[in-house]
Order: structure tokens, then sequence, then C-alpha cells
């Protein structure tokens, strides 16, 4: 397989280390199930609070860091800091 990079065997190693980043942060973040969704050559991450309580319901990023951030940023914060992005100005 070839990734992005155009190196033989980049995709692997990069889905690999996309598991454990994901794993990683299921385990930072335990009320929410978090997953993965592809969609043709598009992946999104998705968060789904477990229990009702403070905080975002859901949340949706392109990457684990934009996912990471918006979970730190905690109850009332990850709405307004993200509530602009995907839009068209």
């Amino acid at each position: 397989m070839i990734g992005s990079s155009g190196n033989l065997g980049a995709g692997p190693v990069r889905e690999a280390s996309s598991a454990r980043d994901l794993a990683a942060l299921r385990e930072a973040f335990p009320r929410f199930r978090v997953w993965r969704e592809a969609y043709g050559d598009r992946v999104r991450y998705v968060a789904r609070r477990v229990r009702p309580g403070a905080g975002p319901h859901t949340v949706v990023a392109a990457d684990l860091a934009e996912m990471r951030a918006a979970l730190e940023a905690g109850p009332g914060r990850a709405a307004s800091r993200f509530s602009g992005m995907g839009r068209s100005r």
C-alpha cells in the first residue's frame, strides 16, 4: 500500500499509530464513547457522552488532536471554541 507520503507501507503504519492514539483518547476520556468513521477517503472521529451531565453531548472532529482539544475544553467552552469550524465564510 502506498500512503499519502508516497512511501510503501505508510498507510498501515499511520493506521496503527492512529489506533493507538484513539485507544489513548478513550482511556483519557472514559465518560465518552469514541470511535472512528471512514467515508471513502475521508475520516472523522466522533465522541458521544455515555451518561447525562455537563459538557458536550457529541463532538465530531476531523482528527484526534482536534477531538482531544474539544474534550479537554470542558463544559460550555467546547461549543464556543469550535462552533465556527467547517462553515464557509
